[in-house]
C-alpha cells in the first residue's frame, strides 16, 4: 500500500509538473507574442515618424526654396527698377547738357549780334 501511495505521489507530482511545465510555456509563448507585438507597433511608430520627419524636411526645403526664388525676383526687380533710374538720371544729364550748349550758343550768338548792330550802327 504504502509503495502504491509513493508512486501515486510520484505520478501526481510528475502530472503536477508536466501542468506547470505547459503552463510556463503557454505563458513564455504568449510573452513572446506580446513581445514580437509590442515591437512591431513600436518599428511600425518609428517608421511613421521617420515618414512624418521626411515629409516635414521635403516642405521646409521647399519653402525655403521658394523663399530664395521669391528674394531672387525681388532682387532682379530691384536692380531693374535701378536700371531704369540710371537710364533716366542719365538722359535727363544728356538733356541738361545739351539745354546749357545751346543756351551757350544763343548767348555767344547774341553777344555776335549786338557787337555786329553796334559796328553797324557806327
Amino acid at each position: 500500500y504504502k509503495e502504491q501511495m509513493r508512486e501515486a505521489k510520484k505520478q501526481k507530482a510528475k502530472e503536477d509538473l508536466e501542468a506547470q511545465r505547459e503552463m510556463f510555456l503557454q505563458r513564455l509563448e504568449s510573452g513572446e507574442q506580446t513581445l514580437k507585438r509590442v515591437l512591431n507597433e513600436r518599428d511600425q511608430v518609428h517608421r511613421e515618424k521617420q515618414r512624418a520627419l521626411q515629409q516635414r524636411n521635403e516642405a521646409v526645403a521647399k519653402a525655403v526654396e521658394r523663399q530664395k526664388d521669391a528674394e531672387e525676383v525681388r532682387k532682379q526687380l530691384l536692380l531693374e527698377k535701378t536700371m531704369r533710374r540710371d537710364e533716366k538720371t542719365a538722359e535727363m544729364q544728356r538733356h541738361k547738357e545739351e539745354y546749357m550748349r545751346k543756351s551757350r550758343q544763343i548767348t555767344i550768338g547774341d553777344a555776335q549780334m549786338r557787337k555786329f548792330l553796334a559796328q553797324w550802327m557806327d
